[in-house]
């Protein structure tokens, strides 16, 4: 075999490995981005039933996990957040909440003017100390107020906030809360808000110390 002739025969070999990888590497990226369409709806259907994510969601997150690196690679640069928001609504429904948490905060940093990650963040956390751990609600203040703060208007976002304070006790910060919910409510709304104001006025003021809240907001 001449020099030239090894030559063309390295050049080729390269071209082959070259080609090969790309392919795999698409491929890869392809096959993630049909088993995140695939596990869309299904995501979509287990968060309507709480019961049955509690047994699936676990599986179903660890799928989504295993693919997030080869999404990374995709031309489509909504194809990450979208598993992790997946990720995170199966995890949530689940009781999952840490988990839920985590991805939250991805979505949040992918999208920081977004009020919708914020307040999923409070949620998430706020649910957490309807659980037990107590700690969760002082974390969950931090979002809550930011996510008022984007979304002023949004009724949902502010009864957030005040069931915060309110699981907090701080009660005046809570009652001042909860009347601007009442006052953005959707009238279907406006009486069960009501109920939950009048709950919080009939609670003795609490003192509560939120210094000890985890870091990370």
């Amino acid at each position: 075999m001449t020099k030239k002739t090894k030559l063309l025969v390295g050049s080729l070999f390269v071209l082959v490995i070259f080609f090969v990888a790309t392919f795999l590497k698409n491929w890869g990226t392809a096959v993630s981005e049909t088993m995140l369409e695939k596990h869309k709806p299904e995501v979509e259907a287990l968060v309507k039933n709480p019961k049955l994510a509690k047994a699936k969601c676990p599986a179903v997150q660890a799928r989504l996990k295993k693919h997030i690196p080869d999404l990374i690679l995709s031309q489509d640069k909504t194809q990450v957040p979208l598993a992790h928001k997946l990720i995170a609504d199966c995890a949530f429904a689940a009781e999952t909440f840490e988990e839920a948490i985590e991805h939250y905060k991805k979505l949040s940093e992918f999208e920081p003017n977004s009020a919708i990650w914020h307040a999923q963040i409070a949620q998430s956390y706020y649910k957490l100390g309807k659980s037990g751990d107590r700690q969760a609600f002082g974390d969950a203040l931090s979002p809550s107020i930011l996510a008022t703060q984007l979304a002023p208007q949004d009724f949902k976002v502010r009864r957030l906030n005040a069931r915060v304070l309110a699981a907090l006790g701080l009660k005046n910060r809570a009652i001042a809360a909860y009347a601007e919910a009442i006052r953005i409510a959707p009238y279907h709304l406006i009486e069960p808000t009501k109920k939950e104001l009048q709950s919080v006025m009939d609670q003795k003021e609490v003192s509560v110390s939120i210094s000890h809240a985890r870091t990370g907001e």
